[in-house]
């Protein structure tokens, strides 16, 4: 059964949607050099990393964006052609969204504004135009994006756990058919037991939540523990939560 629905959803394995090494796999179309400020139409909503971590972690932004104009971008963005109601009369330039490569877009519009390290201008983006993204279907879309984020900078627990949830009801949406976990095991080459814990991570509570996004915890089964606690008793776990944040305390745990 999984195979069936595998094959339905255009995507065997892993290794059959290569982001991290084999982009002309994906796309045919060719590679461009955009404009992020005025050709490309960033949406934080089609971005799967947690958008208040993209608008905190600036520092992190510059220093991937010193990066590639030190190193140049070593690989593409993947962008797609933006559907008619998306086109602005006003700005003809903005013809494309983003498939993948969140990190990369933001970074290229950084400017002297945000860093004196950095140029006046916006840096152009490499990019593959991908004609057929908005038709190959949601559950192929976030796998694309799951598997180019393990590839570049990892999401985090809650993250990943939200990412795979929205991959799997996609896909059963598509197919019509209930997806099973060994599916999602062999995908995203996990054991049970981490499938199961980053699933429960898309439902932390809160602050179970915050302690991953902000890494006052990070591993695994020590937020599963603390989301636990959270439930049970959360002024005790605000308590905890607290002491970790005071980088003085006892790392102890």
């Amino acid at each position: 059964m999984a195979r069936d629905i595998a094959k339905l959803a255009g995507m065997g394995s892993a290794a059959s949607v290569n982001v991290g090494g084999g982009l002309g796999a994906i796309s045919k179309d060719k590679v461009v050099y955009l404009d992020p400020s005025e050709e490309i139409l960033y949406d934080p909503a089609k971005n799967i990393r947690a958008r208040i971590l993209m608008e905190k972690n600036k520092d992190e932004l510059i220093a991937l964006r010193l990066t590639m104009d030190r190193e140049d971008q070593l690989q593409p963005i993947k962008v797609y052609p933006l559907p008619p109601e998306l086109l602005d009369p006003k700005r003809p330039k903005m013809k494309y969204g983003v498939g993948f490569g969140h990190r990369r877009t933001l970074s290229c519009l950084l400017t002297s504004a945000d860093s004196e390290l950095i140029g006046p201008a916006p840096r152009k983006v490499m990019a593959m135009v991908d004609t057929e993204w908005l038709k190959k279907g949601r559950a192929y879309q976030l796998n694309c994006q799951i598997q180019e984020n393990k590839a570049r900078k990892g999401l985090n627990y809650v993250e990943e756990g939200q990412a795979i949830r929205d991959y799997r009801d996609a896909l059963s949406l598509e197919t019509g058919k209930s997806i099973p976990q060994r599916l999602l095991m062999d995908m995203f080459d996990y054991t049970e037991k981490t499938l199961g814990y980053l699933m429960l991570a898309a439902e932390f509570n809160e602050l179970a939540k915050e302690a991953c996004h902000q890494k006052i915890l990070t591993d695994l089964d020590s937020l599963v523990t603390f989301d636990a606690v959270c439930r049970v008793n959360l002024p005790f776990a605000e308590a905890v939560y607290k002491s970790l944040e005071d980088t003085e305390a006892p790392r102890t745990r």
